[in-house]
């Protein structure tokens, strides 16, 4: 899981309308439920606009801009404004993909009405090592996350770098092994990641960074039972 997944809506719910002027350039605009929360804070709907130029099968870039009021305060004031651009280029042993978000709200309901900001990037690499069908595959994506608000992850001045390294291994067309490890890092003095007896919000002090290793297996089976029809 990268961070700026935590800082992007899951799911929109709404209305999409999607233009394609040709085979290259595309327009979209989406009416939605605002940004998904655990509650739903107002009744008015959001807006989104993308753009998606596609120049050849192998390289692709899209921007995306959100509006809407995702407070209950549902003045223009309060809106949240929310911008995403990414493009891929892939060919058939080498990927390489990259983003910059940047998201802005006025928080209306504290003194002051402060504006909160906070901004991501990522740079995402792939590269397959040996193989055509028992494949091995690396991956690499740094990336970093300025929360100068502590809007989306609750602490101010929150700078987070972080750098993920993953290997592939297809052993059948079935069968999928995963190895990965992933490096944070806050730039917090007293610390972000919980550990040892740091396990609670109220702890004077978190570390500042963490390591992480996961391991996969996914697989698919299946079976047919009973004779296909001829």
């Amino acid at each position: 899981m990268s961070w700026e997944l935590d800082g992007v809506p899951y799911y929109l719910a709404g209305l999409k309308l999607v233009h394609t002027i040709n085979d290259r350039h595309g327009l979209q605009l989406w009416v939605v439920n605002g940004w998904q929360t655990l509650a739903d804070t107002n009744k008015a709907p959001s807006l989104m606009l993308g753009y998606t130029y596609t120049p050849s099968p192998r390289f692709n870039f899209a921007t995306f801009a959100y509006a809407g009021p995702d407070q209950a305060d549902i003045r223009l004031a309060a809106w949240r404004l929310y911008s995403d651009t990414q493009f891929t280029y892939n060919v058939d042993r080498f990927g390489v993909g990259g983003l910059f978000d940047v998201g802005t709200e006025r928080l209306t309901d504290q003194p002051g009405r402060p504006s909160a900001l906070w901004m991501t990037g990522a740079l995402f690499t792939r590269w397959r090592v040996l193989g055509k069908q028992r494949t091995w595959d690396m991956a690499a994506r740094p990336e970093v996350y300025w929360d100068r608000d502590g809007r989306i992850y609750g602490v101010a001045d929150n700078l987070l770098v972080g750098a993920t390294y993953t290997n592939a291994v297809r052993l059948t067309d079935n069968l999928l092994l995963r190895l990965e490890y992933r490096y944070d890092h806050s730039t917090l003095a007293q610390g972000y990641f919980y550990r040892g007896s740091a396990i609670h919000d109220d702890a004077p002090q978190f570390a500042r960074h963490q390591h992480a290793v996961f391991f996969a297996v996914a697989g698919v089976f299946a079976h047919r039972f009973g004779r296909a029809k001829e």
